[in-house]
């Protein structure tokens, strides 16, 4: 039942899709509670609904349905708390809750907290990364409001649970680097990486950004120099790939890093990128690796050349067999009409938006 963390999980879906993304389960029995007479309930969605007074009697039943099933969904959370559950203890100044323990396999501790007024909050702390340094070496896995102190010492409990199994899926926020890197082939190809990722920039969604990259960056300056500066701090996008990673939410190499110096096609960035289980699509790749190899400051407009003429010269249907995902017609199509003229990107991308 919710990975052995009790009815709590239904619960935690509340509003719908806040934790799961998915909407609540109907608790067993739900069916029974409900069906008491039609004025008992709509007194109930009276007492303890917020809708205004001139509501009607069928909004009012509805409504007092619904308290039912939460009442019937904390009375399954108390029973079906796992057996194994924390100790929790009071803070004497201001009453909260909290509880403390190792994460297993690694340094770390996983902190829970609840609040007299319900709020509960669930932590990953002293994690020992340096990719949290900004973070103050902490991650914020869960923060919400529970209706009480004991509802939200349940939810936490629960919350808790996917807090230390999803640890190596989690990524700090500034760069979208993994926080515990994965393992990585000494020889990775654009295939390969694409096979282990998570996430894949795809054409079509990198094409949405390059009209507007066009009318907001000036200059930018090449692979060889470093794609994120580290000067002044925090360290800044410097390359047309940093500038798409920020963007689209994909990791980014730190300054220093063998990857901040290196071509998004090359085995250094791949290793990269493997590492933090993302990718790019070969044209996508093929692309920003032209761009990015002018060396110095160079404009949009002269980094989308070279790129607009790597596209040009490459055999797209052999590059489309890098691809493990299928590729199809419409996609190279969109590719090969790429206009040359920079002016024309946000033009030519909702053309295609309009046929896709």
């Amino acid at each position: 039942m919710y990975a052995a963390g009790g009815w709590a999980g239904s619960c935690r879906t509340y509003p719908e899709g806040t934790v799961h993304g998915s909407n609540p389960c109907l608790p067993p029995g739900a069916e029974a509670v409900t069906d008491l007479p039609e004025e008992a309930v709509q007194r109930l969605g009276q007492r303890f609904s917020s809708r205004p007074s001139d509501t009607s009697r069928a909004d009012l039943v509805g409504a007092g349905r619904e308290e039912l099933v939460h009442l019937l969904d904390w009375a399954l959370a108390v029973p079906t708390r796992p057996a194994n559950r924390p100790d929790w203890t009071r803070d004497r100044t201001d009453g909260t809750l909290q509880h403390t323990q190792p994460l297993p396999d690694r340094d770390g501790t996983l902190t829970l907290t609840a609040t007299p007024t319900g709020v509960y909050r669930v932590s990953l702390d002293a994690l020992g990364l340096s990719d949290l340094a900004d973070e103050d070496d902490s991650v914020e896995w869960e923060r919400e409001a529970a209706p009480s102190q004991s509802a939200a010492v349940l939810l936490a409990e629960h919350a808790a649970i996917e807090a230390a199994v999803c640890l190596p899926f989690q990524r700090e926020h500034r760069k979208q680097r993994l926080l515990l890197p994965a393992a990585v082939p000494a020889e990775p190809t654009i295939r390969s990486v694409i096979a282990g990722a998570d996430y894949v920039l795809g054409f079509f969604t990198f094409a949405s950004v390059l009209g507007r990259l066009h009318e907001r960056v000036c200059s930018t300056q090449g692979a060889a120099d470093g794609h994120w500066r580290s000067d002044p701090p925090p360290d800044g996008p410097a390359t047309l790939t940093a500038l798409i990673s920020d963007w689209c939410a994909l990791p980014s190499p730190h300054h220093g890093e063998a990857a901040n110096t290196a071509t998004v096609d090359s085995p250094t960035y791949l290793r990269h990128l493997a590492a933090h289980r993302a990718a790019l699509d070969p044209f996508v790749t093929r692309y920003l690796a032209a761009a990015d190899t002018l060396p110095g400051a160079r404009t949009f407009e002269e980094r989308h050349l070279a790129a607009f003429a790597a596209l040009r010269t490459t055999d797209l249907s052999a590059l489309a067999r890098t691809e493990i995902r299928p590729v199809g017609e419409r996609l190279l199509r969109m590719v090969r009409s790429m206009p040359q003229d920079p002016a024309q990107l946000t033009a030519w991308y909702e053309l295609h938006l309009d046929q896709a």
